[in-house]
């Protein structure tokens, strides 16, 4: 008679398991993290496919201003009623988090790689070089972020997504920067460094192949943190009127448009109300995400 071999002590399992691994484990532990995953995924593919099935871009100038409900001008039915042309609003707020979303993951895209390559140079340079280069970056910490980003949405003439991309992104790398150089002077005197080091592998090498995959955990995590920092901004830029313009629009540029609506004597409460739903849900799911990445990529709460 075959005995089956004991199976493994908790402990035991959990030390088998890679940084990687026990990280999604105790991610999807965190309810608040999973459910706030599971909503930006709904809320990702409502953004591409509502849009898609119903034209956001549509007007009925006599069916304007409608409250939800069935329209008997357009004889359609508007869960979040018109606006001040017509347009139904429920694809118009999925249209602008469409746009607030890719602004958000573009720009945050951009700042992480600037300031992963930037900061994993310096800390891997050290010395005179890595002075040098965090000299400047307390330099640009000094320069007012807001203020820089409004000069160069007046100076543009034609605001597309582009320049957008470019304003909110080149500036957001700083502190990115700052995570992956104290990383990289972490690790760099391990031992697996110094074994690379032995056979001869080339600083690009030893960068690519075993610093930045052991540093990319507190740089998702601060991702995670930096999108909705960035979906906010571009709110309020485009609240201002120097962010996204028509024909596009965004949740920011929604709310806008519903604040200018508000009057003493008609309340076109759905106007507002539901944009900012929209990135009020959105901004506290990202911060609920990233939460729950911060906890389960710290190395205290990992057993042993």
């Amino acid at each position: 008679m075959t005995v089956a071999a004991p199976a493994p002590p908790p402990d035991e399992a959990v030390a088998g398991r890679s940084l990687w691994q026990d990280a999604l484990r105790r991610l999807l532990r965190n309810r608040a993290a999973t459910v706030s995953a599971a909503f930006l995924a709904v809320l990702v593919i409502a953004c591409v496919v509502v849009p898609w099935r119903i034209d956001h871009k549509e007007q009925h100038t006599a069916a304007k201003f409608e409250p939800p409900g069935h329209s008997a001008i357009t004889g359609s039915f508007h869960p979040f009623g018109t606006d001040e042309l017509g347009r139904d609003l429920f694809a118009r707020c999925f249209y602008g988090g469409r746009i607030s979303l890719l602004i958000g993951l573009v720009a945050t895209l951009v700042a992480v790689v600037i300031g992963t390559l930037y900061g994993s140079i310096a800390g891997y340079a050290g010395g005179r070089l890595d002075n040098l280069m965090m000299r400047f970056v307390d330099v640009l910490y000094g320069v007012p972020y807001m203020l820089i980003v409004l000069l160069i949405l007046v100076v543009v003439e034609k605001r597309g997504l582009v320049p957008i991309f470019a304003a909110l992104g080149l500036f957001q790398w700083l502190t990115t920067a700052r995570i992956v150089r104290g990383q990289v002077l972490a690790y760099k005197g391990r031992e697996f460094v110094q074994a690379a080091r032995t056979i001869g592998a080339s600083r690009s090498r030893i960068l690519l192949r075993h610093l930045l995959p052991n540093v990319m955990g507190p740089v998702i995590v601060y991702s995670t943190l930096m999108v909705p920092s960035v979906i906010l901004q571009e709110a309020f830029l485009s609240y201002l009127g120097l962010g996204i313009q028509e024909p596009h629009t965004s949740w920011g540029l929604l709310a806008s448009d519903g604040a200018r609506a508000l009057n003493p004597i008609e309340t076109y409460w759905w106007i507002l109300t539901f944009p900012a739903l929209f990135l009020g849900t959105t901004l506290l799911a990202l911060n609920f995400l990233g939460d729950g990445l911060r906890d389960a990529f710290d190395p205290k709460g990992r057993r042993a």
